[in-house]
């Protein structure tokens, strides 16, 4: 499923076992959402260990740049979305006022529910339009980048706390000024005296 510009594309494969390195740096990040499949998966960033065992439902951030070596001991079941850089630095550049280029960080077999969910509508996606019946259309995708975008940054980046206000609203409003129980009382006389 391509969105249209080709900023984000969104893929379902069955990853064989095996050993693949990525040494050069790709066009897009991946995202990457355990469907089923064999769950002896490792990966090695620059000869060392990050990770091992992959669970059915758990999510993988690969930056574009990250030199990577994964191991899979069987056959994998995997959804990748590719997020283009310039999709996230236009997202950053809209809502956060930081002087810091964005970084999602790597995330390696993650539980995060609300990307797991994410991940469910969209492999509803591929499945509705599965076995023949035509192309997923794209609409999804292109229409809820945003908020997949906004969730990464909000909870796996480098975005500071005092950027993040801008994007997420306070959970309760600020608590009143402390008054004492006479000052009613006391503005209300001097009201009556004006």
């Amino acid at each position: 499923m391509l969105a249209p510009g080709g900023e984000v594309l969104a893929a379902k494969w069955h990853r064989p076992a095996a050993r693949t390195v990525t040494g050069a740096v790709l066009a897009q990040h991946t995202l990457m959402y355990h469907v089923g499949g064999s769950t002896a998966v490792a990966k090695f960033v620059r000869g060392r260990c990050v990770g091992t065992t992959a669970q059915h439902g758990s999510l993988t951030f690969s930056p574009r740049d990250e030199p990577s070596e994964w191991v899979r001991g069987g056959v994998c079941e995997m959804m990748h979305l590719y997020i283009a850089p310039s999709c996230i630095q236009r997202y950053a550049d809209e809502n956060f006022a930081s002087a810091a280029a964005p970084e999602i960080d790597p995330i390696f077999a993650a539980q995060d529910p609300w990307l797991q969910s994410y991940f469910s509508l969209l492999q509803s996606e591929f499945e509705i339009f599965g076995e023949g019946r035509g192309q997923p259309d794209a609409l999804l995708l292109t229409q809820s980048m945003e908020l997949v975008i906004r969730h990464l940054m909000c909870w796996h980046s480098n975005v500071s706390r005092y950027s993040r206000r801008r994007v997420v609203p306070p959970a309760a409003p600020p608590p009143l000024a402390p008054r004492s129980p006479g000052e009613p009382r006391q503005a209300a006389r001097a009201r009556g005296r004006a």
